[in-house]
């Protein structure tokens, strides 16, 4: 396999691991708001024109064509007249969810590698390769001040991967914790900033849709604002 082959397979596999990210934090909220009874009409594999659906009971479920994570479309209405209990456990579950997977696997790294003391070189072997993937998530490892962003999370599974498949989960299971985290920032359009809008709503009554048309376009100034930050900082430090 010459060096072309192996960027590309790296890659393939780097956009493989945040889709399945992604796609378990939006798995979340469909089973919470399922359990709940709150309507969902889609739940797309992917982005742009569907591949495959099929219909199951009132939800559309597709692959699409771009395949990078998913998205699950739950009714606003419904959420939002459902009790605050409900639509708080609804926004929460994808953070949950992600959460949840890390701990799965994380833990299941740590029972084979307990499990497996007949291969001791090969354990410490791949024992210090995680390690140098907590390397990469330490703050001395980037300049003061920078994000990582999604092209540098991209090289950072792509290196995991390359360093073999102990690495790429764990460093999956990482980002994953990193998803669930970042995306209780209270700002739209993250769930924090839906959590915000629910809270404001239970607390001080409706809102207008002026007000939350506001609230909603600042966070989106915010989010640009963070997004276009941590890329500039992926670049600088490609560059370096």
């Amino acid at each position: 396999m010459n060096q072309f082959e192996s960027r590309i397979i790296s890659w393939c596999a780097s956009l493989l691991g945040l889709s399945a990210v992604i796609i378990i934090h939006e798995f979340g909220h469909l089973v919470a708001a399922k359990c709940f009874g709150i309507a969902v009409p889609l739940f797309s594999i992917g982005f742009g024109p569907a591949i495959t659906s099929v219909t199951i009971g009132s939800t559309l479920y597709q692959i699409a064509l771009f395949p990078l994570g998913g998205f699950v479309a739950i009714d606003p209405q419904t959420l939002n007249d459902a009790p605050y209990a409900v639509s708080l456990t609804i926004m929460l579950a994808g953070v949950l969810s992600n959460m949840l997977f890390a701990y799965v696997v994380i833990t299941g790294l740590a029972w084979w590698q307990r499990h497996h003391p007949e291969h001791p070189g090969f354990v410490a072997r791949h024992k210090a390769l995680i390690e140098k993937s907590k390397q990469t998530f330490r703050k001395d490892e980037t300049p003061r001040g920078s994000f990582v962003g999604p092209l540098g999370i991209f090289s950072i599974i792509a290196q995991s991967f390359n360093a073999g498949y102990i690495p790429y989960l764990f460093v999956i299971a990482t980002i994953s914790m990193g998803v669930g985290i970042f995306n209780l920032l209270p700002i739209p359009p993250l769930d924090g900033g839906k959590i915000l809008l629910l809270t404001l709503n239970a607390i001080a009554g409706p809102l207008s849709a002026q007000t939350i048309n506001l609230i909603q376009m600042a966070g989106f100034i915010v989010f640009l604002f963070i997004i276009f930050t941590a890329m500039r900082s992926d670049i600088s430090r490609s560059a370096s």
